[in-house]
């Protein structure tokens, strides 16, 4: 294949020499094949293929979506994440203003109950508890006698047909309830004849303790190392976000520019490898290399406009604008001695050339002539 360039390439040269060498020493012609850009979209995530919206020869608009891949686990981690940032910006947010009066006093009250529970559980029950409970008991306990003694006549009663079924539903529930608060009543009073576990009073320290440690940490505001701390803790999940979003972006396949679709290589329901799934070709923006002599740089530039004509449209002039020329010249003897073989040296030109709406097409043959300086 290569041969076959190189072979073609002399070819275009010659034609140039040729026409140079024929007394047309004003202008230097050469050929050029017009060729159009080549972009491959694709993934770098890969998955399962859930849409493609275009098909083969299709002209899609830069962004528009081609290609979408199953996201459902990204944008749920997406989610989860950016509640995280959230979550980082109310509390580096909080610390750097610090506790508000009401949270103060919040501190406050919640370390003076703790305390009161604590000195309460370790005095014991006072006298005046234990007599409040033990009437309160005999109280269910009359109370629990009456519903009983109701509840037998009920009974019998339903069961001899004197009253309804209602009736002596009615009766049983409340023998059950009646029930449950002497139950109630009971184990109250026993508690306090008992008087506190020590399991419930070192609990109780240990709670009135943390919260007198929060009271004094509200009061005294946010340490700088606190600070800097959740400053950290914010860039590392936004850090993550950005991470994550990369991946969310890449469920989707965008077209990166206006052009034609020429392949598609994935359809609904694949599961594809990360890579590209698409082929298209930028209509619009052209380009054209030409191979030109040594002698012929010095009338070439980077900016020029240069004109051309194709096969197809005979002497309709086109023209293209130089944007590249070879540093190193190609297909050329290893070593050269004599001014002949450095005038052989052929150098690349690379021109840009507008599809002028269409007319011009990626295949074409354009036949390009360059002015020459006269010497």
């Amino acid at each position: 294949m290569r041969d076959i360039k190189v072979f073609c390439l002399l070819i275009f040269v010659s034609v140039g020499f040729f026409t140079c060498q024929n007394g047309r020493k004003d202008s230097f012609i050469v050929s050029g094949q017009i060729e159009c850009k080549i972009y491959s979209p694709g993934s770098t995530v890969g998955g399962r293929v859930v849409e493609v919206n275009v098909k083969e020869g299709d002209f899609v608009r830069k962004g528009e979506v081609l290609v979408k891949f199953d996201c459902v686990q990204n944008e749920a981690t997406y989610n989860a994440v950016q509640s995280k940032v959230k979550q980082a910006e109310v509390l580096l947010e909080k610390l750097k203003r610090g506790a508000t009066e009401e949270e103060i006093k919040q501190a406050e009250e919640s370390a003076r109950a703790a305390e009161y529970q604590y000195k309460l559980l370790l005095a014991g029950a006072r006298e005046e508890d234990k007599k409040s409970a033990k009437a309160i008991l005999d109280a269910s306990k009359t109370a629990l006698e009456i519903a009983r003694q109701d509840f037998e006549r009920a009974e019998r009663l339903y069961k001899e047909g004197a009253i309804s079924k209602k009736q002596w539903e009615e009766s049983k529930v409340i023998y059950e309830k009646t029930l449950s608060e002497y139950g109630v009543a009971l184990e109250r009073y026993n508690q306090l004849l008992a008087g506190p576990r020590k399991e419930e009073i070192e609990s109780a320290k240990a709670n009135w303790e943390r919260l007198k440690a929060i009271e004094a940490e509200v009061k005294r505001g946010p340490r700088e190392e606190d600070i800097k701390s959740a400053e950290m803790a914010l860039e590392s999940a936004k850090a993550e976000l950005e991470k994550v979003k990369k991946l969310v972006d890449e469920c989707v396949v965008r077209a990166p520019i206006d052009g034609i679709i020429e392949t598609v290589s994935v359809k609904v329901g694949d599961i594809v490898p990360p890579g590209p799934c698409l082929r298209m070709a930028d209509s619009k923006n052209l380009e054209m290399y030409i191979y030109v002599p040594a002698d012929v740089l010095g009338a070439i530039h980077l900016g020029q406009d240069i004109y051309f004509t194709t096969d197809t449209y005979g002497d309709q002039q086109f023209v293209g604008k130089v944007v590249y020329i070879a540093s190193e010249g190609e297909f050329t003897p290893r070593n050269l001695q004599t001014q002949e073989e450095r005038i052989q040296q052929v150098f690349a030109v690379k021109l840009l050339v507008d599809s002028y709406d269409g007319k011009l097409k990626g295949g074409m043959t354009g036949i390009v002539k360059i002015p020459l300086k006269k010497k």
